[in-house]
């Protein structure tokens, strides 16, 4: 936790937490002083006195109080915004034991995934501690435009206007790929439109 805040942000969080915990203690001592009043220096003074104390509940509270701060106030909005760009992926899922995910990623990678499937008569559902992505398919975000250039031209695909958005892109993509039996076809495809992009092949296990 004490890592994380090692920031401008985590600084930050830091000094209000100590503000809101020890902060009033100083201005109550300022203030009891400019109007001679016992009462909010000794208030004041006791407060810093407990602070600087040894084994001080309030160190580890303000630590805690900053952490909160900078996770859920000061937090990354930029990160948030990457995340939710492309954080639904459009899935191709067949009866036959498999599903591909198709996503544009927030650097504008286009991935396609393939998953390994088990199925019942009526549902598929992915099979229990086994892999749960066995190939990954990157196209880089330079070919982007290369990539939709073929994937207009298809004679079986048509459109008025060129895809954009996420969700038109992802459109465009269903409709072209929504009959393929495997991912051999998008590499297929891919290769036979000298479109570059990178392969992975992984597994990430679960229960």
């Amino acid at each position: 936790m004490i890592i994380e805040m090692k920031t401008l942000r985590g600084v930050l969080a830091l000094f209000i937490s100590y503000m809101i915990y020890q902060g009033w203690a100083v201005v109550f001592i300022i203030l009891g002083f400019i109007f001679q009043n016992g009462w909010l220096s000794s208030v004041g003074g006791l407060v810093i006195a407990i602070w600087v104390g040894p084994g001080t509940p309030l160190i580890p509270l303000v630590i805690a109080t900053a952490y909160f701060i900078q996770r859920y106030i000061l937090r990354d909005k930029s990160r948030n915004l990457k995340k939710e760009k492309g954080r639904k992926p459009m899935e191709i899922c067949k009866r036959n034991g498999y599903c591909i995910s198709v996503d544009v990623l927030a650097d504008e990678t286009i991935e396609f995934s393939y998953y390994r499937l088990g199925s019942t008569n009526e549902e598929s559902f992915y099979v229990s501690a086994a892999s749960k992505y066995e190939t990954s398919l990157l196209v880089d975000p330079k070919e982007k435009e290369h990539f939709l250039d073929a994937l207009c031209s298809q004679s079986e695909y048509s459109v008025k206007k060129r895809p954009k958005s996420r969700d038109e892109i992802l459109n465009a993509i269903l409709l072209r790929f929504n009959m393929i039996e495997s991912i051999e076809e998008i590499k297929n495809f891919l290769d036979l439109n000298k479109i570059k992009y990178e392969e992975k092949k992984w597994v990430e296990f679960y229960d």
